[in-house]
């Protein structure tokens, strides 16, 4: 079986994490790689050993530019590490997943399907990324929140507790978390969804607009300022609250 790179033992780089010393060395490409443009001979990121990065010719994952994998991290299958990404912890990038830019992903993430993790986004715990979902921005998502189908998060958002988000847009400064699930909805400004919300059925929520609790909007539109604690808003339903 053929390997599909080396480790260049001359160009490493020392750093510190949690008082332990790590020590990542830059790979090089003893075969081509078209899936991600790569040519044999061409040198790659960073990894601690071969652990952290199949070193077979029967798929196609690469860590490129200057990302650094380390600790027990893995990028397999036909995944991507490349810009200057960061990731660590027992973090797996696989399928055809790509983390670029200066995204950072540490603990026990999951970034599968197509998903692109890029921007100065933040990744830590739990957190499952699938689908053909796109993070960018300054994004934060942390503990067990799940993002998947072809969902978009951005700008400033944050995602924590068990949230999901599922074929859905979330930006802005807006912020999801709990048991809250946002399905076919838009959750953007500075709206929050917490508790046992559902934003579901291209429902829109913006504003300074809070739902907490056990209230679904479904299909309605909501802006504006105000905290709702339960209730159903309905697709015939277009609300700009003030409180």
């Amino acid at each position: 079986m053929a390997k599909k790179y080396i480790l260049l033992k001359d160009e490493r780089i020392t750093f510190t994490i949690d008082s332990e010393r790590i020590i990542v060395y830059r790979i090089q490409s003893l075969i081509d790689i078209p899936k991600h443009g790569i040519e044999k001979g061409q040198k790659g990121g960073f990894i601690s050993s071969e652990d952290n990065l199949p070193n077979t010719s029967e798929n196609s994952a690469w860590v490129g530019d200057l990302a650094v994998v380390c600790e027990r991290a893995k990028v397999e299958g036909d995944a991507l590490a490349a810009g200057k990404s960061f990731i660590r912890g027992k973090v797996t990038i696989k399928d055809s997943a790509r983390i670029t830019d200066n995204a950072q992903a540490r603990g026990e993430v999951i970034i599968e399907g197509n998903a692109i993790v890029g921007g100065n986004v933040r990744l830590s715990n739990k957190v499952v990324v699938s689908g053909n979902t796109h993070l960018s921005g300054d994004a934060e998502l942390w503990d067990h929140a799940e993002i998947g189908g072809s969902s978009s998060i951005g700008k400033k958002a944050k995602i924590h507790g068990f949230a999901r988000v599922i074929n859905a847009l979330v930006r802005g400064n807006a912020e999801v978390s709990g048991n809250a699930e946002v399905l076919d909805g838009d959750v953007g400004e500075n709206a929050v969804v917490t508790g046992h919300a559902v934003v579901e059925e291209n429902a829109a929520i913006g504003g300074g607009i809070r739902l907490k609790g056990k209230v679904k909007a479904s299909g309605a539109k909501l802006f504006g300022k105000g905290i709702f604690t339960r209730g159903v808003f309905t697709r015939h339903q277009s609300l700009q609250h003030h409180q």
